[in-house]
Protein backbone atom coordinates (compact mmCIF):
# COMPACT_ATOMS: atom_id res chain seq x y z
CA UNK A 1 0.00 0.00 0.00
CA UNK A 2 3.02 2.39 0.70
CA UNK A 3 4.29 1.97 -2.93
CA UNK A 4 1.15 3.38 -4.20
CA UNK A 5 0.82 6.12 -1.92
CA UNK A 6 3.07 8.62 -4.16
CA UNK A 7 1.74 8.07 -7.64
CA UNK A 8 -1.68 7.97 -6.49
CA UNK A 9 -0.58 11.67 -4.82
CA UNK A 10 0.55 12.74 -7.85
CA UNK A 11 -2.68 11.50 -9.85
CA UNK A 12 -4.72 13.40 -7.25
CA UNK A 13 -2.31 16.64 -7.91
CA UNK A 14 -2.68 16.31 -11.94
CA UNK A 15 -6.35 15.75 -11.88
CA UNK A 16 -6.76 18.96 -9.67
CA UNK A 17 -4.50 21.04 -11.72
CA UNK A 18 -6.81 20.09 -14.88
CA UNK A 19 -10.27 20.90 -12.94
CA UNK A 20 -8.41 24.45 -12.30
CA UNK A 21 -7.97 24.26 -16.17
CA UNK A 22 -11.33 23.27 -17.25
CA UNK A 23 -12.50 26.24 -14.66
CA UNK A 24 -10.53 28.87 -16.23
CA UNK A 25 -11.27 27.60 -19.86
CA UNK A 26 -14.91 27.70 -18.97
CA UNK A 27 -14.42 31.35 -17.57
CA UNK A 28 -12.82 32.71 -20.45
CA UNK A 29 -15.67 30.75 -22.77
CA UNK A 30 -12.49 29.05 -24.76
CA UNK A 31 -14.25 26.38 -26.03
CA UNK A 32 -11.51 24.51 -28.39
CA UNK A 33 -9.06 24.68 -25.44
CA UNK A 34 -12.09 23.49 -23.25
CA UNK A 35 -12.30 20.75 -25.56
CA UNK A 36 -8.74 19.50 -25.41
CA UNK A 37 -8.73 19.72 -21.89
CA UNK A 38 -11.24 17.28 -21.12
CA UNK A 39 -9.89 14.81 -23.87
CA UNK A 40 -6.66 14.64 -22.37
CA UNK A 41 -8.18 15.07 -18.71
CA UNK A 42 -10.65 12.00 -19.95
CA UNK A 43 -7.90 10.01 -20.89
CA UNK A 44 -5.66 10.83 -17.82
CA UNK A 45 -8.64 9.53 -15.89
CA UNK A 46 -9.17 5.95 -17.62
CA UNK A 47 -5.34 5.65 -17.75
CA UNK A 48 -5.28 6.01 -13.35
CA UNK A 49 -8.78 3.67 -13.54
CA UNK A 50 -7.37 0.83 -14.99
CA UNK A 51 -3.68 0.79 -13.16
CA UNK A 52 -5.86 1.25 -10.29
CA UNK A 53 -7.84 -2.13 -11.31
CA UNK A 54 -4.50 -3.94 -12.81
CA UNK A 55 -3.37 -3.14 -9.25
CA UNK A 56 -6.05 -4.71 -6.93
CA UNK A 57 -5.77 -8.65 -6.60
CA UNK A 58 -8.17 -10.83 -8.11
CA UNK A 59 -9.64 -12.65 -4.99
CA UNK A 60 -9.19 -16.49 -4.59
CA UNK A 61 -5.80 -16.22 -7.03
CA UNK A 62 -2.45 -15.85 -6.02
CA UNK A 63 0.47 -14.32 -7.50
CA UNK A 64 1.73 -18.13 -8.27
CA UNK A 65 -1.38 -18.48 -10.01
CA UNK A 66 -0.90 -16.10 -12.35
CA UNK A 67 3.14 -16.48 -13.63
Amino acid sequence: MIGLAAPVLLAVGEAMREHEEILDALRRRAGSELSDILFRHLRNKRKAAADREAAVPVPGESAVDSV
